[in-house]
């Protein structure tokens, strides 16, 4: 089956910026998905219930970004398809 894009919703970091556990859940069912797609679409910015993260020069850890590194890291099909970002 041939899709567009695969959505992969956000939901938090743990206390180091990593994706929370059910977000990598999410990742991995992404990639394991028997489907072809255009482009992956991961999703959040954050929260408004908690300040972000704080990386070690001081800057937000992205949520966003954070998800995208593990899904980067995670997906071992080549060629890998084009991952865009929420915002």
């Amino acid at each position: 089956m041939t899709h567009d894009c695969i959505v992969i919703p956000g939901g938090g970091t743990d206390l180091n910026g990593s994706p929370s556990a059910w977000i990598c859940a999410r990742h991995d069912r992404a990639i394991n998905m028997p489907l072809s797609a255009s482009y992956s679409l991961v999703l959040s910015r954050g929260t408004t219930h908690h300040p972000p993260v704080i990386d070690k020069n001081s800057f937000p850890i992205d949520e966003a970004a954070a998800s995208a590194t593990y899904f980067a890291r995670q997906c071992i099909i080549e060629p890998m398809e084009p991952l865009w970002l929420d915002g």
